[in-house]
């Protein structure tokens, strides 16, 4: 975020251009006219943006998500992310290839498929408990006559089935 506002303002003077940084999550529901929750599920980090007309009621982030979920997912086959190099029998990028093709409708019946569900399960309750806090810590600060939008974006959130298992 720094080098890219300081490459920014470089040009300030050229354009008078002012750099300023919005929560991704954000972006997702800018456009939004009725109470909304942007999610952006990203490789290193969940931005979670609650608000409405563009103005938040909360933010957060989540550290660790999509490769969150590979690492700790082959850490139950062995490996050691402290020697990344080593001979395993998953690693996060096999573990990150097979969570492109994955359903999360059910939990599969493979060791493997059985360790991403659960990390997926884990980090979805999560976020949800974030949003849940989110709310409950603003309470007062919001009234919503309409039902709440719910926007997600991100890799993370790309196998099938993730938003029925978000929904659960």
């Amino acid at each position: 975020r720094k080098v890219v506002k300081l490459i920014i303002e470089g040009y300030k003077g050229e354009a008078g251009v002012k750099a300023f940084h919005i929560n991704e999550a954000r972006c997702l529901v800018l456009k939004e006219t009725v109470p909304a929750i942007g999610i952006s599920w990203g490789a290193g980090t969940i931005t979670v943006h609650a608000g409405i007309f563009g103005v938040p009621i909360f933010e957060f982030s989540v550290v660790g998500a999509g490769d969150w979920v590979d690492i700790e997912a082959a850490r139950r086959f062995g490996y050691d992310p402290a020697h990344p190099n080593g001979e395993y029998q998953e690693t996060p990028t096999t573990i990150c290839r097979r969570k492109e093709s994955m359903n999360l409708k059910v939990a599969p019946e493979d060791r493997v498929g059985q360790a991403i569900y659960l990390m997926y399960e884990i980090l979805i309750e999560n976020v949800v408990k974030g949003i849940t806090e989110g709310f409950k810590e603003n309470r007062g600060k919001f009234r919503f006559d309409k039902p709440v939008n719910i926007v997600n974006a991100g890799g993370t959130s790309m196998p099938d089935d993730f938003i029925e298992m978000l929904n659960r």
